[in-house]
């Protein structure tokens, strides 16, 4: 994976928008598309070597149409993925669609299932918003967009608090980089949570543990990704990895003890589980394109993204063989080409 920093000034003065601010006005609408453009391929970056190829010249794109394998086994609970711009959920057996905006992006569940945290993209912003788990009675709660694109936000990861007052999630209001935000669920009482040193990556994928007392994350340290614990009531936190190795997309276990999480190592990416000290890491697949993990509510499943297939797809492992280090992993949708930095959320 690579050293990669997502910021709102930085996609502006950077890259592809760059030549648009040059000009001066009377572009506002390539200006905006550009920088939408610049913002998702930053945010794609993360799964560099790890994504579906690119379609032949001359032939189209497919367009995604999740559905399970055959023999694919029935999981329990609800599994939120992306697919083709909208949120979907796998159940049992089959995937429906919740979205149509093709704007939605990071659905989270609510840890009793009931509502659905998600970003929901604008042509110079990003917000957060909250749904029931049918998708109805949408709520924006924050308002990022503004006329001058200088003072636009961008806010990600949104994540519910295990008593669902209040929502973790990423934001730059007054940083360069991403920092972590929290804020209640009516959208009131937005604050600086947790932060690093600006200007040094900034952090992602922040989530309460099940009791809330701890928050997990992932910060650049010296321009590598790695995991942190974080203390929700006194704001302490402690470095749970080392090394040169990227790691990203942690994911609490139900009962708070472990932690799944994506690695990166010599060009390759796999999935690995560990105890909540960051000790015990046992290696979980193989594939070397694989990210995104996602504990079901019982603790008996992982699923995770696999791109093995020439596209992400659902996969999924029982974790009985978890002391042995043994796992027989089956794939569970085909022709989805999941949005592996969206991620997956598996609720009740």
């Amino acid at each position: 994976m690579p050293t990669f920093r997502v910021t709102r000034r930085r996609a502006l003065f950077r890259g592809t928008a760059a030549p648009f601010l040059a000009v001066g006005c009377g572009v506002r609408e390539a200006m905006q598309a550009r920088l939408r453009e610049a913002v998702l391929a930053r945010l794609a970056a993360r799964s560099a070597d790890v994504g579906p190829p690119v379609a032949e010249p001359g032939q189209p794109t497919p367009q995604p149409n999740p559905q399970p394998v055959r023999d694919a086994p029935g999981l329990p609970g609800r599994l939120l993925f992306v697919s083709d711009a909208n949120i979907w959920v796998y159940e049992g057996k089959s995937a429906r669609q919740l979205t149509d905006d093709r704007v939605s992006r990071q659905p989270s569940w609510s840890f009793d299932g009931s509502r659905i945290a998600l970003v929901k993209l604008a042509p110079n912003a990003s917000n957060i918003w909250i749904m029931q788990a049918d998708a109805s009675n949408p709520r924006q709660l924050t308002q990022n967009d503004r006329r001058d694109l200088l003072r636009s936000n961008w806010s990600f990861r949104p994540g519910f608090s295990p008593d669902g007052t209040r929502l973790v999630y990423l934001a730059e209001e007054t940083t360069h980089d991403l920092m972590i935000w929290q804020m209640n669920i009516n959208g009131t009482g937005r604050r600086l949570w947790f932060s690093m040193p600006d200007f040094q990556g900034g952090m992602d994928s922040p989530s309460y543990s099940p009791e809330g007392a701890r928050l997990l994350f992932m910060a650049f340290v010296n321009g590598v990704g790695q995991l942190f614990i974080g203390n929700t009531q006194t704001g302490q936190r402690r470095q749970i990895t080392t090394g040169d190795e990227h790691k990203y997309d942690p994911a609490w276990s139900p009962d708070g003890s472990r932690i799944a999480f994506a690695m990166r190592e010599r060009g390759k990416t796999d999935i690995y589980i560990m105890n909540a000290d960051g000790t015990g890491r046992v290696r979980v697949t193989q594939a070397g394109v694989c990210r995104a993990p996602a504990w079901s509510p019982d603790g008996r499943y992982l699923a995770y993204l696999s791109a093995q297939t020439g596209s992400f797809e659902l996969w999924v492992t029982e974790l009985d063989g978890l002391e042995e280090g043994k796992f027989q992993h089956r794939q569970i949708t085909r022709n989805a080409a999941i949005d592996a930095t969206s991620g997956l959320s598996w609720g009740p």
